[in-house]
């Protein structure tokens, strides 16, 4: 909402420096390499939000950050999938589930391929819509409506797994969303 807001005010820095302070946020909370390079971007999003120069860097900076945000999910869920690699669907499975059966473990393997290609049409259509889109429109889906796209593809995969594996048990839906969020999703 602050960026969408900003971004139609005209005054994108300010979704820049929040965009920058929630990194940077998320980074701190995290001690690995990639928190520290989270944090350390997040400052440089704050650090160019503050510089007094034409609003098209921050634009650009903008621009970038969904198409960064869904690249690098896509890796995360796409390097799982490299031969000799546990696909992530399949690791949070078993962290849930102990050792699975075959056929469930093969449904987290296209799972996890379904998730990183959604990933990787999210990033097409974020630098195709930076590209050529209006600010508004821009703005609107990347923050917005790609969040219902993920939110409906996650509902939606819930009902498709609750038919395909039908023979094993599940939580409703409102309970498996409480345990991945207390997980933090990690595998």
């Amino acid at each position: 909402v602050v960026c969408h807001l900003s971004v139609l005010s005209g005054y994108p820095q300010a979704a820049l420096a929040w965009l920058g302070l929630l990194l940077a946020g998320i980074g701190l909370r995290n001690p690995s390499l990639w928190g520290r390079l989270l944090s350390l971007g997040g400052a440089a999003l704050v650090a160019l939000a503050l510089l007094p120069s034409s609003p098209l860097h921050t634009d650009v900076a903008l621009r970038a950050a969904p198409v960064a945000m869904t690249t690098g999910l896509a890796i995360l869920f796409g390097e799982t999938l490299l031969p000799g690699r546990t696909a992530l669907i399949v690791r949070i499975a078993e962290r849930f589930r102990g050792t699975l059966s075959p056929k469930v473990a093969l449904y987290g393997r296209r799972l996890t391929l379904a998730w990183a290609l959604l990933f990787v049409a999210l990033a097409v259509e974020a630098t195709l819509l930076g590209f050529f889109a209006s600010p508004f429109w821009w703005s609107w889906f990347t923050n917005f409506a790609n969040y219902l796209i993920v939110g409906g593809f996650f509902f939606i995969e819930y009902q498709v797994r609750q038919r395909i594996l039908s023979d094993v048990s599940h939580q409703p839906f409102i309970e498996y969303l409480g345990s991945m969020i207390r997980t933090g999703f990690r595998a």
